[in-house]
């Protein structure tokens, strides 16, 4: 499930770079307010992290994304789209008579799920490889913004001052195309195909 997805260390593959990524014995430890809330994050964070759970963004891309301002305009694209997404799932889900929270919270996160399969935003590599990929659908709405769009405004590296969103190790991805390299030339069919679109995703990372 979404929500449960552990974080791997490849860009856009499931988790963002130098970020931390809960499992649910630390959540059970979190602090709470009064009512119960889960305090995750210091007061900021706390706030974009809850404007995104408002979004119908499962806790796992709530923590991914709760680095992103929130006037980052390809998070504002996946806003809208969240948000047009559960209203077809609040029409199904009230023809097919889900009444508990309880089954509509499982519908949604499976429903997720698929949105992230559907279209292979999935983690290839690794131990989680299958996995769905936050980090890929940022991405994608990221290249489909208009130049003067496409602005990263993401929270400031406190050591070196620069943006941390899309950083990348080069000679790690390098060695991730090489690898695609071998598998395409030993793969057929729907896996060759698989593997040549994330070898075109990864050397646009390093463009």
């Amino acid at each position: 499930m979404v929500g449960d997805t552990p974080s791997v260390g490849y860009p856009y593959s499931g988790c963002a770079p130098g970020n931390t990524v809960l499992s649910d014995s630390l959540l059970s430890m979190a602090k709470t307010r009064s009512g119960g809330e889960i305090v995750l994050f210091k007061p900021r964070k706390q706030r974009r992290y809850n404007r995104l759970k408002d979004a119908h963004f499962t806790p796992y891309e709530a923590r991914q994304f709760v680095r992103l301002r929130q006037n980052d305009n390809a998070l504002k694209q996946m806003v809208r789209e969240r948000r047009a997404m559960w209203k077809r799932f609040e029409k199904m889900a009230d023809r097919r008579g889900w009444e508990s929270i309880r089954k509509r919270n499982e519908e949604w996160k499976k429903t997720v799920t698929r949105f992230y399969k559907r279209r292979g935003w999935t983690v290839w590599f690794g131990p989680f490889k299958g996995k769905p990929s936050p980090w890929e659908w940022y991405r994608r709405r990221y290249d489909d913004l208009p130049d003067p769009l496409k602005t990263r405004d993401t929270p400031r590296n406190k050591r070196g001052g620069g943006d941390r969103e899309l950083d990348v190790n080069q000679v790690q991805v390098r060695r991730w195309i090489a690898d695609l390299d071998k598998r395409i030339g030993e793969a057929t069919g729907e896996q060759k195909r698989q593997f040549t679109w994330q070898r075109t995703n990864l050397r646009r990372m390093l463009k």
